[in-house]
């Protein structure tokens, strides 16, 4: 087993890396929308939610499911809706809810 502490800092690691990575493709997104070609500024500013809303929102759902799950020892359960999960498919199911809730709200606001 691996303790605790290494544990949390391994899912500080993990979610530094996602934040650095989304930060990364943000950065080069901006440089293709103002140095590229006029047809992909075009494509860049029709689609934004997609080329930048549904991966962020894959890496923030990720982060918080990664950070919730990472100390747990034995079986995650819980239950939604009268279904009960438990095992591999709680965080996966968890992870599928909180995204989907991430993708409404950012559907809503754009």
């Amino acid at each position: 087993m691996v303790p605790i502490a290494n544990k949390k800092r391994f899912a500080i690691l993990v979610v530094l890396g996602v934040i650095g990575i989304e930060i990364f493709l943000g950065l080069m997104g901006v440089g293709f929308f103002y140095i590229g070609l006029p047809e992909m500024r075009h494509i860049l500013h029709e689609n934004w939610m997609v080329i930048y809303g549904l991966p962020t929102a894959g890496a923030i759902t990720f982060s918080v499911v990664f950070i919730l799950f990472t100390g747990e020892e034995g079986l995650v359960q819980f239950k939604v809706f009268g279904l009960e999960f438990s095992g591999p498919g709680g965080p996966v199911v968890l992870w599928v809810f909180s995204f989907l809730s991430v993708v409404f709200a950012l559907k809503i606001l754009s």
